[in-house]
């Protein structure tokens, strides 16, 4: 990373600021607890804005140089965007969701694992819809008409199980909700566990 690169990313942190064009929309920011109180005028280049965050809220560099992250009092990572200086006249950004339908791909996306959970390796799955395998299909086609139907099965979970998980501020703080993901997490380590008992077993 170049000198003028690393000293706009010191800019971005320590000024905290956010784009200017925010998704889903300014007003769910500020359902959050952030403040917005800047003028046009004091804007970074008409692209990113000063901004008050929430208590115990903050700014970090991501994996990618041009990344950032947005983490909670907690320290888990609830937004993000993206800034180049000498190539955006935008910022891709967003917020991430507590619980949602996600694909976890393997092998050049040729398998695809559909689960309703918490994002992450070490998020929490409630459900499993499926596992696709591009190899057991002739057609393209199928191999993704297969993970459709088990998105939509993960979907109709979350719809009636945790019929706010599309309100991208739910589930975050609450106790009760905290409870069932270490009850999930639990049950996965002791389904790991029991499989890699059974494959040693046969193995010997």
């Amino acid at each position: 990373m170049n000198e003028r690169s690393q000293e706009l990313q010191s800019i971005i942190i320590q000024s905290r600021l956010l784009p200017v064009h925010l998704k889903p929309s300014k007003e769910v920011y500020e359902k959050l607890g952030f403040v917005f109180d800047c003028e046009p005028g004091k804007q970074f280049r008409g692209v990113l804005q000063p901004v008050v965050f929430p208590p115990g809220w903050s700014l970090k560099v991501g994996t990618n140089p041009t990344g950032f992250i947005i983490t909670d009092e907690k320290q888990r990572e609830r937004g993000w965007f993206f800034y180049h200086a000498d190539l955006d006249s935008v910022a891709p950004n967003g917020l991430n969701y507590r619980l949602a339908v996600r694909n976890e791909y393997s092998d050049n996306k040729n398998k695809c694992t559909v689960y309703f959970g918490e994002d992450g390796s070490g998020g929490a799955r409630f459900l499993v819809a499926g596992s696709a395998d591009r190899s057991k299909h002739k057609v393209r086609g199928d191999y993704l008409s297969e993970i459709a139907e088990y998105e939509a099965f993960a979907a109709s979970y979350g719809d009636k199980v945790y019929p706010k998980y599309k309100d991208i501020t739910a589930y975050w703080d609450d106790s009760n909700f905290e409870e069932q993901v270490k009850q999930a997490k639990k049950k996965a380590l002791q389904t790991f566990i029991k499989t890699n008992q059974l494959k040693l077993f046969e193995q010997n």
